[in-house]
């Protein structure tokens, strides 16, 4: 119940950090207009814009030799060309959603090439270790060079940059000389670790500081110059930064890493100037390479379908389509929260100048509200692509179409469109991966996606609130509509949203009441023994023993047989019955262990199946072999047998039978 409890209060914790987050940008911004930061994006030089973009592209191109050391530290190295696709797409989408998303994309590719769970686990804790080398040692070095100025409001009297500096110094330095000395495994719980070699270990260390002066980088050139910010000063605010959005565990440390930056140089740079570069650092280092990564996962899924481009689709590999749907389902979050924030911004009055004489203001009005219900409802939606839910397809597949309609009928909003538009190509050849056929309604919604949504909605809030805090609320507001009455219009949307969130929850907190299964009553037993009859599996007799538990199927012609042993659910191989109503009773059993928070297991599962249980997240574990001995000429006599013999009599002994 702890444990349990502790997971559901770490994203509530985190929201409670972005609201804070938010409220001290909205403390910095008191004196600054929305206009002001849409003035800093337009007057950024190309020059700098593109040299932003040449150095994202070096960062993520170094990020790949993360795993490139990572896999020759376990002894299993591959080829460049899978590393580089596979880094690429876990570094874009983890850069926005976090390190979560990154282990769960390395585990579905690295298992698909043969790399055991132990190896992955031991991939991922190598990269991770050898990022946070690379910030202890640019921020040890930075903090002892040229330390840069705290802010007298978070002084510490007793540390300052330079003594922090040292201490990752000296971390790093401890290290180093660990790697050198010790030469044995170290056991962590039930793996061991071998200790990277010194060279290992240096390797690491330098493609990490790269990657963060690169990262850095990006920052740097889209910020103003100024006399007295020089770029060790900047990096070091930016490791800073990184750091604490990281410990944060916030997506992307999103609103924690602005704070922190703006907080540091707001005495030196017009604070709006700052949040403008920030937004186009997020654009052009988070935002376009997961873009670009969900743009080519669309185009393997339609080039798997032309026989002209076999050879193409080969280079991606047969791994892309395990992690389609879960890079559909952050997708389309994105899409929806880009209708939301949409709402909440004012359009561009030129293009409002354009329309007006060809779309009537009711239908702007009508476009600008359904716009942003439609941007919930994808908010919403994505959980039911993470689950893998049919419906929740075409649901999604027109929402995007509406949210094209809506982007051009309220404003030619045509960036906007052009990126639902992107959402929507690589979603439409995608249908297959959707085939669960039940309700969104009735599926778990857990504590991290509810943070997720609530993230955003804040975050929408926030930006309507500070892009109309010149006008004074009054009621007339609500009835106002005209051409430039965009304060109303985000009024009404966001009220909007949040009764549609209400209802939403209101329905899911009505459902009825989940019931620990039991074993099955004797009436039950015939329908049993009926799918056993027609199943052509023979472990399917073991059903017949009575002491198992049983999770029908819907229409209750398949079922799983499992047993309870502690906190672990097992069940015994794959559901009986139908072959059609497979997959759904594997997830309807997983939701019915995360209910009691129980652990998952699936028990000699067969190869047919293998694609959902890699969907459900679980991990695959080799236990034993499988024999197939010929019974006629079979016998336990000759010196060959001796082995057998002794092994059938000892356990004759100790009562076994067979």
């Amino acid at each position: 119940m702890r444990n349990k409890l502790l997971r559901n209060l770490t994203p509530l914790f985190g929201v409670f950090l972005f609201a804070v987050a938010l409220w001290m940008l909205h403390y910095e911004l008191k004196e600054y207009h929305y206009r002001d930061v849409l003035q800093h994006l337009k007057t950024l030089p190309s020059m700098c814009i593109l040299l932003a973009l040449l150095l994202t592209s070096l960062s993520y191109i170094v990020t790949t030799g993360y795993d490139f050391l990572a896999l020759r530290y376990v002894n299993h190295p591959l080829g460049y060309g899978k590393i580089a696709i596979a880094g690429f797409i876990g570094y874009a989408f983890s850069n926005n959603i976090g390190f979560t998303m990154l282990a769960a994309i390395r585990y579905r590719l690295y298992s698909s090439w043969g790399l055991s769970p132990v190896d992955i686990i031991k991939t991922v804790a190598f990269c991770g270790l050898s990022f946070w080398l690379g910030i202890f040692t640019v921020g040890g070095v930075l903090f002892v060079i040229d330390p840069f100025e705290i802010p007298s409001g978070i002084r510490f009297h007793s540390v300052s940059l330079t003594y922090l500096g040292i201490s990752f110094l000296v971390f790093i330095a401890g290290y180093l000389l660990f790697s050198a000395l010790k030469k044995k495994p170290m056991k962590i719980f039930r793996w061991e670790f071998s200790i990277p070699s010194v060279k290992f270990s240096l390797s690491s260390v330098t493609i990490a500081c790269l990657d963060v002066i690169l990262n850095g980088s990006v920052l740097y050139v889209l910020l103003p110059s100024h006399e007295t910010l020089s770029f060790p000063k900047i990096l070091g605010i930016f490791v800073v930064a990184q750091s604490a959005g990281l410990v944060s565990h916030i997506p992307g440390g999103l609103g924690i890493f602005e704070t922190i930056v703006i907080f540091f140089l707001s005495p030196f740079l017009p604070v709006s100037a700052i949040l403008g570069s920030l937004l186009a650092f997020r654009g052009i280092y988070y935002l376009l390479p997961m873009c670009l990564a969900a743009a080519i996962l669309g185009l393997h899924e339609f080039l798997q379908r032309k026989e002209t481009f076999k050879l193409i689709a080969r280079i991606f590999g047969q791994w892309v389509s395990e992690i389609v749907p879960t890079i559909l389902c952050f997708a389309t979050f994105v899409g929806g929260a880009t209708l939301l924030f949409s709402g909440s911004v004012p359009a561009e009055k030129i293009r409002m100048l354009w329309v007006k004489d060809i779309i009537p203001l009711p239908i702007m009005e009508i476009s600008h509200f359904f716009g942003s219900l439609a941007g919930m409802l994808l908010l919403i939606l994505s959980w039911g692509l993470q689950r893998r839910l049919n419906a929740a397809y075409p649901l999604t597949t027109a929402l995007l179409i509406a949210g094209i309609v809506f982007s051009l009928l309220k404003g030619f909003d045509y960036e906007e469109a052009i990126i639902l538009a992107i959402m929507l190509g690589a979603l439409l050849p995608s249908r297959r991966h959707f085939y669960r056929k039940t309700s969104l309604i009735n599926e778990p919604f857990t504590s991290g996606w509810i943070a997720a949504i609530v993230f955003v909605m804040l975050c929408s809030v926030w930006v309507g609130f500070f892009t109309y805090k010149h006008i004074e609320y009054s009621n007339e507001l609500w009835w106002h509509f005209s051409l430039a009455g965009d304060a109303p219009r985000s009024l009404r949307a966001t009220v909007g949203v949040v009764v549609m969130v209400l209802c939403f929850a209101v329905f899911k907190l009505l459902r009825p009441a989940f019931i620990k299964p039991s074993i099955p009553p004797m009436a039950d037993s015939g329908t049993i023994r009926s799918i056993v009859n027609s199943s052509k599996d023979t472990y399917a007799n073991i059903a017949l023993l009575g002491d198992k538990s049983f999770l029908f199927s819907e229409h209750r012609d398949a079922f799983i047989m499992y047993a309870i042993n502690g906190r672990s659910w097992v069940a015994f191989r794959d559901p009986v019955g139908s072959e059609n109503e497979m997959p759904e009773l594997i997830w309807k059993f997983r939701e019915m262990c995360d209910r009691h928070d129980g652990w998952t297991v699936f028990y000699e599962i067969n190869r047919r199946n293998l694609h959902v249980y890699i969907d459900l997240g679980l991990t695959l574990l080799k236990l034993g072999e499988e024999a197939r001995v010929s019974l006629p000429g079979f016998s336990l006599e000759g010196v060959v047998r001796k082995g057998l013999r002794y092994t059938r009599n000892r356990l004759e002994k100790e009562g076994c039978f067979f």
